[in-house]
């Protein structure tokens, strides 16, 4: 498979690609996956720091991921576990979110509206967190390939703002309505997007990773 990662710079064009094969990641034991909850992930680098920076010449890419293109012009930071994450007690309902990802679902593929290759960014807030399921639910509309993308909520602590990443995006909810022909007896049922979704609280991730909260 191939990884695409954005630079640090939103006005960056360049990126970083890595190939990845997801077999032998698998077979090493760097291959994660959830026993309940629709949740994955894999190694790429070591030997990097939390929050450290990631570029041209810090961390080692992992047997089984190599680096084909790298951005002369920027880096790509990573999440610093401690500071940067918030866990399920923490999301508060009504609490500004943003959500990245690549829907690619959308638009005219003949004729794009936008490109592909880069995230889209969308706004939306907490609806409600329920912490029976382990998630969190988003006034928010998601789409296929928003799946996977980090959710980001907004707190706001006296004239601060603190940014951090409370869970990953899982599925959207949908909206079912039925009609039915009484004459002969058919019903036909109509699936749409209601526009909220759902969120594994990274309170899993960290478990799925073995990594202490």
């Amino acid at each position: 498979m191939e990884l695409l990662c954005q630079t640090k710079d939103i006005n960056d064009d360049s990126i970083f690609l890595f190939e990845v094969d997801i077999v032998k990641l698998k077979v090493a034991g760097m291959v994660f996956q959830h026993s309940e909850y629709d949740i994955a992930a894999f190694l790429v680098h070591t030997n990097v720091e939390q929050g450290q920076v990631v570029g041209r010449q810090t961390g080692t890419t992992v047997e089984g991921v190599n680096l084909v293109k790298k951005s002369e012009t920027s880096v790509i930071i990573t999440v610093d576990a401690k500071t940067a994450v918030a866990f399920i007690d923490e999301a508060l309902v009504a609490n500004d979110i943003f959500l990245y990802g690549y829907p690619t679902s959308l638009g005219l593929k003949h004729l794009p509206q936008f490109d592909y290759s880069k995230p889209l960014l969308r706004k939306g807030i907490i609806a409600n967190v329920n912490k029976k399921q382990g998630t969190i639910i988003l006034d928010c509309p998601v789409y296929y390939g928003n799946s996977g993308g980090p959710v980001v909520q907004v707190e706001e602590i006296g004239d601060k703002f603190f940014h951090k990443v409370i869970g990953v995006v899982s599925q959207f909810i949908p909206y079912y309505e039925n009609w039915q022909n009484l004459s002969n007896g058919l019903i036909h049922t109509e699936v749409s997007n209601s526009g909220f979704s759902v969120a594994v609280a990274m309170d899993y991730v960290f478990e799925m990773l073995n990594i202490t909260k």
